[in-house]
């Protein structure tokens, strides 16, 4: 008994020790989120792949709403947009309540 119980409790501090190390996912200030927002908009306004592609991370993946193909590098993506500009040339985006 003696012997679970010490087990238990060296699991019990290595899982404490981990948790303590995990990286931890911390939202922005609502301010800073919107202003994101509202930026990306303005972006696909213009119709240049140019100006969206450094809204995203050099490892994101997109999978749009104009195609069933997973994107996951710079050039995809930008083939993404590209495409869409043409489909929807002078796309405007707005947001309701966030």
């Amino acid at each position: 008994m003696r012997s679970s119980l010490k087990a238990a409790s060296a699991g019990f501090v290595l899982g404490i020790v981990l948790l303590a190390f995990a990286p931890v996912a911390s939202a922005e200030p609502k301010e800073d989120v919107a202003a994101a927002a509202v930026t990306w908009a303005q972006a696909l306004g213009e119709d240049d792949p140019d100006k969206v592609l450094p809204l995203y991370a050099d490892d994101a993946v997109l999978w749009g709403t104009l195609s069933p193909k997973v994107r996951a590098d710079r050039a995809a993506l930008r083939d993404y947009f590209v495409t869409a500009f043409k489909v929807l040339p002078g796309l405007k985006v707005s947001f309701g309540d966030q």
